[in-house]
């Protein structure tokens, strides 16, 4: 099933996943939120960007809904969603703490939800841009580019380097592994119901045949159930 040929049930599938990744950011947020305030009770705490970012994924999953139902190019549409999705991340990872924060595992779920809409090519697009933006943003964070009033949490000691480099290697890994296989199983579950579409329709035809042909016979036909109900009935038999 494709975006050309279904672009209903595309659309269901695109605002589903919507409404799925607020539910799970937002999710992610408020636990690891909770987890650090746990491990570093002491930090200097600004919750302000964090109810800001919040508001901005309710507004453009707001937007995004409104918006479905004129967009022509569903599959760029989707494109754009996925590059904003990715952004935001990289907001959230920032003001949760940059090298520190735990939010980095919400990169993958851009990553499948990319790879269940777009295929292979859309999974392998979103770990490529996630790569790109974890990378700057901890690399800059590491270097004290960022300025640090934005952040929920600030720590004050910087992590080592070969830890830091290890992190961002390790992920990038993982981002591309889950695109690779979130797209394989996309692509194999479009598979299977094109297969599935194409024995329904081979199915109705049959079952069309096999009516055009017992009304066609002079001779009655008449079927019964276990109850000795009648069925269905051809011509012949009505004669």
């Amino acid at each position: 099933m494709t975006q050309a040929s279904a672009p209903k049930a595309f659309k269901a599938k695109l605002l589903a996943m919507m409404v799925l990744r607020v539910v799970l950011t937002l999710a992610f947020l408020s636990i690891t939120a909770w987890f650090q305030l746990r491990e570093y009770p002491f930090a200097r705490l600004n919750l302000y960007p964090l109810y800001f970012i919040a508001a901005i994924f309710g507004c453009i999953t707001i937007f995004y809904s409104l918006a479905l139902n004129r967009v022509r190019n569903l599959t760029l549409f989707t494109y754009v969603q996925v590059t904003v999705d990715i952004v935001l991340v990289t907001a959230i990872v920032y003001v949760t703490g940059g090298t520190e924060s735990y939010l980095h595992t919400l990169y993958p779920l851009s990553v499948i939800g990319a790879a269940i809409l777009l295929n292979r090519r859309g999974g392998f697009y979103a770990a490529s841009v996630s790569s790109i933006a974890y990378g700057i943003l901890i690399d800059m964070d590491f270097y004290s580019m960022l300025p640090s009033r934005f952040k929920v949490i600030v720590i004050p000691a910087a992590p080592a380097w070969e830890d830091v480099f290890t992190t961002v290697a390790t992920n990038i890994l993982a981002f591309f592994t889950v695109a690779y296989l979130s797209g394989y199983l996309a692509e194999r579950t479009a598979r299977v119901e094109r297969e599935l579409e194409e024995k329904e329709i081979d199915y109705d035809r049959l079952e069309a045949l096999n009516r055009q042909i017992v009304e066609n016979i002079t001779s009655g036909i008449m079927t019964l159930d276990d109850s000795n109900r009648i069925t269905s009935f051809n011509m012949g038999a009505e004669n």
